[in-house]
Order: C-alpha cells, then sequence, then structure tokens
C-alpha cells in the first residue's frame, strides 16, 4: 500500500513539472516575441498570428490542468481505505502568470 502511494505521489509531482514547464514555456514564448518585435512597428498579421497561437496554448494549459485534477480525484476515490485523502488542485489567473498547486485534507468517513 505504501509502495502505491509513493508512485502515486511521484506520478503527481511529474505532472506538476510537466504543468511548471508548459507554463514556463508559454511565458519564454511571449516574453521572446515582445523583445524581438517593437510594439509600434508589428506587423498586424504577425500579431494576429502569434495571439491566436497564444490563446491556443493557454487553452492546451487550461486543459491539463483540468485533466490533472480530475486524474488525481478519480485516483483518491478509489482508494477509499485511506483514512485521508489529498486533492490537488490548479489555482491560475488569466495571465498565467501564476499556476500553483494547492493540497487540500478531507476525512474519509
Amino acid at each position: 500500500m505504501n509502495n502505491n502511494n509513493n508512485n502515486q505521489l511521484s506520478t503527481n509531482n511529474e505532472m506538476h513539472i510537466l504543468l511548471e514547464l508548459h507554463k514556463q514555456s508559454l511565458k519564454n514564448i511571449c516574453d521572446a516575441f515582445e523583445k524581438e518585435h517593437d510594439e509600434n512597428n508589428v506587423d498586424d498579421q504577425v500579431l494576429k498570428e502569434f495571439n491566436k497561437k497564444r490563446r491556443r496554448d493557454e487553452e492546451v494549459l487550461n486543459d491539463m490542468c483540468m485533466v490533472f485534477q480530475r486524474e488525481l480525484v478519480n485516483k483518491k476515490m478509489k482508494i477509499l481505505q485511506l483514512t485521508n485523502y489529498d486533492t490537488f488542485f490548479c489555482i491560475y489567473d488569466d495571465s498565467f502568470e501564476h499556476i500553483q498547486t494547492i493540497t487540500t485534507r478531507r476525512r474519509i468517513n
């Protein structure tokens, strides 16, 4: 049983790291675009395409967070013999500048 908990914790950590890397990649892409293009001198089509890609990347990141939450909740519900279980939630703002996981402990009666 303890080994299962360790494996699950490892999977949770790996998924969280994947989310962080994806978020950092999105931020780096935005930063690089700003450095490369003068905001007063950027081609409208280039800006339109970039914003379309950025929105698509944000949607992918949002979907990853939702899948991560759902998988964790489903896994936890299958292990009802545990006295406590943790649920991780991804919290992020509209600009995707801040992403973290919050652990809550809930007693199973």
